[in-house]
């Protein structure tokens, strides 16, 4: 697989490996699978991994639990209650399924049923300060003030570092009537979440009504720098001006405000016509409106989005950068900047953007892999890669990347074993079957290049076994079982393999070479006769067929000649052979003894000696053999 097949597999979606089938994964590799996909917002995606793992790991707790916790958060409370109910019948009592099963009576309207749940925790778990909140919260929607009031502040008190809980309460003793200590938890809930500006403008809302008008004022400035495109803060402020007799400041806030409220109106009606398909329109409403209201963040974040979906990503990369120079935290507008920048080669760039996420983040080390795996610095890619797969385990396309380095290191025992699992994930796609299979082959390659012939046999027949009929699988097949001195089984595969690829020179070569050694000269002969057609109808190289060394091919095709008794044309074979290539010692023997066969004998010793001057052995004995007969025959002379 090249770099450029490699830049698909880059997506939001990421992950890990261990055994070779779905039923073998790992049950922690579903559940941590799902659980960063949902930090992701990625719900779908989260609900089908858990899909998966409940078929692998039917009526398990833990994936039950951690489905119908999903179902609850998207919308979806009564299938969320069947789910549920099923993991409490596998674990009675589990605190947790109990807590979630509470949230889903929330939902459907059942406070009575989720108000016994939440009371079974807490039986269990006294100082559970979710289950108390929940409580209070349940009491609350039921009109039950007082007990709302008492669980409100046993949740404050198991878990006093959490902003809103103490928010709940200071809501409640407000109700209740004690409006000093519903302010003091309101400070305290600020204090944990210094820009939370929400509860900024919630303190200011409770300094107005009190009469502490620079104390609002002071606080209602801050959460509209926190927030500067929420209409509701700048109309608040605006009252608080007026009152302070801050008429010019009133007026430019309550101005503002109104602004802002039209902007929102004119950007629900365009993300309604994007909605129903009208994304053109829509653009045409938005982008005088982000130019117009330039601190409006989410009229902008909407434009840039539409503008990525129609593909021009230079302007939604501009407007995602301009939203961050107002927010240079905002997450989604780090990730969408990122994963254009990644399109875009500017790997660096990318990797810089995700460093301002503060939360554990997967993607930074995903294009840092990436831009090490385009360096083909291996060992550096698969380490980064690896610890996306510590966070998401089950990512078909995390998967093929980390086979990709592992091969190029040369693991390919270990590169098949994450292919195999990332196939079980993804059994209908065909890059992964390819990747797979190129691996193998580089396998069986390597095997052959170690003269490891059994080895390379098995992958080679393996290969074949998989991936059906192919040519080039059956003549590495013969060439393994020719070098194993299978001759027959390597004869065969060679004469299948080559009805799929008859341009394959150097197999059809060592076919004839096989039929000669076996004595099957017709045929040899043939197998020559048409490696020298298909060489003469490309010009004798390249062009659909393998370079042809001419001088050897015609040798041998002499040689069979020879043994057919055809000897003109061994004669005329010979003759192209040294018209071709160099005299060789082997040739000009052959040549000699076929003039010798011509009765031709003083142009028979003449080429024979030739060759024994150049060394060869069988014309050195023949030679010896002629002087010993000379020797003979004059010693008898009369």
């Amino acid at each position: 697989m090249s770099h450029q097949e490699c830049r698909p597999l880059i997506s939001l979606a990421l992950i890990s490996l261990l055994t070779s089938t779905l039923a073998a994964q790992r049950l922690d590799e579903f559940t941590r699978q799902a659980s960063q996909l949902v930090k992701q917002n990625q719900w779908n995606e989260a609900a089908e991994i858990l899909r998966k793992g409940m078929q692998s790991y039917p009526d398990n707790p833990e994936l039950l639990l951690q489905m119908g916790n999903l179902l609850i958060h998207t919308g979806q409370a009564a299938q969320a209650e069947v789910v549920l109910r099923e993991a409490l019948a596998a674990n009675k009592d589990n605190p947790e399924i109990l807590r979630n099963l509470g949230e889903a009576e929330i939902r459907l309207g059942r406070l009575p049923a989720a108000v016994e749940l939440f009371r079974k925790v807490l039986r269990r778990q006294s100082n559970d300060g979710q289950s108390h909140y929940r409580l209070a919260f349940t009491f609350y929607l039921q009109g039950d003030l007082q007990h709302a009031l008492e669980s409100a502040r046993r949740a404050v008190e198991v878990s006093p570092m959490d902003a809103n809980y103490r928010e709940f309460y200071a809501l409640i003793l407000e109700q209740a009537g004690d409006t000093n200590e519903s302010h003091e938890q309101l400070k305290a809930a600020h204090r944990l979440e210094l820009k939370n500006a929400h509860l900024l403008f919630r303190l200011g809302e409770k300094e107005r009504l009190d009469g502490q008008l620079s104390q609002a004022m002071e606080s209602l400035e801050q959460a509209v720098r926190l927030d500067p495109e929420n209409p509701l803060y700048h109309r608040q402020l605006a009252r608080v001006y007026a009152r302070l007799a801050l008429l010019q400041q009133s007026s430019e806030e309550d101005a503002r405000a109104s602004r802002l409220l039209q902007a929102f109106q004119q950007y629900i009606q365009a993300l309604t016509l994007a909605g129903r398909g009208q994304e053109v329109e829509a653009l045409r409403r938005m982008e005088p409106l982000v130019t117009k209201h330039p601190e409006f963040t989410t009229g902008a974040m909407f434009l840039a989005d539409l503008y990525r979906r129609r593909g021009q990503e230079k302007k939604a990369l501009d407007l995602y950068l301009k939203v961050l120079e107002r927010n240079p935290l905002d997450s989604r507008a780090i990730q969408e900047s990122a994963w254009i920048e990644v399109r875009q080669g500017a790997l660096t760039e990318a990797i810089e953007l995700l460093r301002r996420i503060q939360e554990e983040n997967p993607n930074e080390a995903l294009i840092e892999g990436y831009r090490n795996l385009v360096q083909e610095n291996w060992a550096g890619a698969l380490r980064e890669f690896r610890k996306v797969e510590a966070q998401l385990p089950l990512n078909a396309e995390l998967l093929q990347l980390i086979s990709f380095c592992l091969k190029a290191q040369g693991q390919r025992n270990e590169a098949l074993s994450y292919l195999d699992k990332a196939i079980q994930l993804q059994p209908k796609d065909t890059r992964i079957q390819r990747q797979k299979h190129e691996t193998k082959l580089a396998n069986a390659f390597d095997l052959l290049e170690k003269r490891n012939w059994r080895a390379a046999l098995r992958v080679f027949t393996e290969l074949m076994a998989a991936d059906g009929i192919e040519a080039g699988l059956y003549l590495n097949v013969a060439y393994c079982r020719q070098q194993s001195e299978d001759l027959q089984g390597a004869i065969r595969d060679y004469r299948i393999g080559l009805q799929g690829d008859p341009k394959a020179a150097w197999a059809r070569t060592n076919l004839a070479n096989l039929l000669f050694r076996l004595a099957r000269y017709r045929e040899a002969a043939a197998e020559w006769e048409t490696v020298l057609a298909q060489a003469r109808a490309v010009q004798f190289q390249h062009s659909g067929t393998d370079a042809v060394n001419l001088s050897q091919v015609y040798y041998c095709l002499g040689l069979c000649y020879s043994h057919l008794e055809r000897f003109a044309q061994a004669e005329a074979s010979f003759q192209n052979a040294l018209r071709f290539g160099k005299e060789t010692p082997e040739l000009l023997y052959n040549l000699g003894v076929l003039r010798l066969r011509q009765n031709s004998p003083e142009e028979a010793l003449n080429l024979i000696r030739r060759s024994a001057r150049a060394g060869y052995e069988p014309a050195k004995r023949i030679l010896e053999q002629a002087e010993s007969h000379q020797s003979s025959v004059s010693g008898h002379r009369p």
